[in-house]
């Protein structure tokens, strides 16, 4: 399945199914979703015809492929409605009818979710097809619509040489990302997606919609910077400052497995020299599909760009990964910015998979490198694949107070991401020794972090999730919760609670 087939399938749909009257209900017994009834099948037709968007039902023609989410480790959680939302009433609507039947209600925008927290067994508000996205050339200002993507977004802002400081997978949607504060290959130097936000929109727990900044309900606007995704309400839109652009010379470079430890060694210490104009992605990988049948394929592979600089200058900053070890391939070039995003664009499927996360100070020390890299030597030989990866940290992503906004992660050099992944149709031995694998490598390498994890790489395994995704933070965002959703109507299993 390629990486937009659910948004695309619902933008060639949606008129399709609205003609063939899919908001017109099938009759559906729902008492296998949560063990109760639920609203009335009369209800239900109520709610579809108070809607400008569309209804979905277990049981129409489309609702198999558009409840699947994007870890296919969650596939199983299927909610009673599904309802495409056309704007914020229709938000405000449904979170009423929720309420009003006692349905948990769940956001999703990208349907990004780690931990699949962007489904429910109850009503699912879809906000793909809010997603107009508006400029303001003379301030700068992007108004972007909760349900757009990133790789929109930026293809919107780059006719004006204008960006977004966002991530690089342009399959993501701008309200999840946002609300966890958001990182890329531009935020050493703009800061994180959310210290770029100006103002927010959100419909709260009881219908409400709310305007928020620095001084209109800010105790909340504090909250939406970094706070995390459907915590306090639906964000309906955001607008967010964005930045001059011109030119980007961007790198790839691919080490055999032999040479792994001396230029995983050289990169990082490259990444902590250079200026916020220089990011990185460092990665090493193994998968499946190795040159010969039953063989991996395994390498240490990084991409990045230097910010207005030429192929020239980049190519000094990265000789010292040249020396330490040749590349097996190597790619560096000046582009123009918009190609330079493109470039650098992560693409990607759904899968089963489980992601864990960590903050280092200063670089991995040798000793950490290789029980690393040894730790790939003990793969599941029948896994899919599996990274282990740092991305550049620092500048303008500490420039920030931990106080000032809620995402607290100030003081890091590099952020951490590691994934392990598996076939849906493996057998349960394989996706547990998937899980097995890449725990245990957290063990091992838990001496060396800092104990904070990235709420955006949300992590169900954490125990200790409050300390790790907010820090000191975490109690003043229990207090806007108890502000604004007292009743905890908004919860999942790694919410903010009252």
């Amino acid at each position: 399945m390629k990486r937009l087939s659910r948004r695309e399938f619902l933008s060639k749909t949606t008129k399709t199914a609205l003609g063939l009257g899919i908001a017109s209900q099938l009759g559906f017994q729902i008492g296998c979703h949560n063990g109760t009834t639920g609203p009335s099948e009369a209800a239900w037709r109520q709610l579809a015809n108070s809607l400008q968007g569309m209804l979905l039902r277990p049981g129409d023609a489309l609702y198999d492929q558009i409840a699947l989410p994007r870890n296919l480790a969650f596939a199983g959680i299927l909610p009673r409605g599904i309802v495409f939302v056309a704007g914020p009433a229709d938000v405000q609507t449904s979170v009423r009818f929720a309420r009003e039947h006692g349905l948990p209600a769940v956001a999703r925008s990208g349907n990004h979710s780690y931990a699949g927290y962007s489904l429910t067994t109850g009503l699912l508000i879809d906000l793909s097809n809010m997603s107009s996205i508006d400029i303001d050339t003379s301030g700068g200002i992007v108004d972007v619509a909760a349900g757009a993507l990133l790789g929109a977004v930026a293809d919107a802002t780059a006719p004006f040489n204008l960006l977004m400081p966002s991530g690089r997978c342009s399959s993501v949607g701008i309200a999840g990302l946002l609300l966890g504060g958001g990182f890329g290959f531009n935020g050493r130097k703009f800061g994180l997606t959310s210290d770029n936000l100006v103002q927010t929109q959100i419909v709260t727990a009881n219908g409400e919609l709310l305007n928020c900044n620095e001084t209109e309900n800010s105790d909340l606007f504090w909250a939406c910077r970094g706070g995390g995704g459907g915590n306090f309400g639906i964000n309906v839109a955001f607008q967010v400052q964005t930045h001059p652009v011109s030119t980007a010379s961007v790198y790839e470079l691919v080490w055999d497995v032999e040479d792994a430890h001396a230029a995983w060694a050289a990169m990082q210490e490259i990444g902590l020299t250079t200026s916020n104009d220089f990011s990185m992605r460092l990665g090493m990988i193994i998968q499946e599909d190795g040159p010969l049948p039953g063989s991996r394929n395994q390498s240490l592979q990084v991409i990045g760009q230097l910010f207005g600089g030429s192929a020239e200058e980049l190519r000094e900053i990265l000789d010292p990964a040249f020396v330490a070890a040749e590349p097996s391939s190597s790619l560096i070039e000046e582009l123009s910015f918009a190609d330079a995003t493109l470039f650098l664009e992560e693409f990607d499927s759904p899968d089963a998979f489980l992601s864990k996360s960590a903050y280092l100070i200063g670089p991995l020390p040798e000793e950490a490198i290789a029980i690393m890299l040894e730790h790939f030597f003990l793969w599941p030989a029948d896994s899919r694949e599996a990274e282990f990866k740092i991305f550049s940290w620092g500048g303008a992503y500490n420039q920030t107070s931990p106080e000032a906004t809620a995402f607290v992660h100030r003081s890091a050099d590099y952020i951490i991401e590691s994934d392990a992944s598996w076939h849906t149709e493996d057998p349960v031995s394989v996706s547990d020794a998937s899980k097995e694998w890449i725990q245990e490598l957290f063990v091992k390498l838990q001496p060396f972090f800092t104990g904070s994890a990235y709420q955006n790489f949300i992590d169900p395994t954490l125990t200790d999730w409050q300390s790790a995704y907010y820090g000191a933070n975490f109690p003043r965002l229990m207090d806007v919760k108890n502000t604004y959703d007292p009743d905890d109507f908004f919860n999942f299993a790694q919410s903010i609670p009252t």
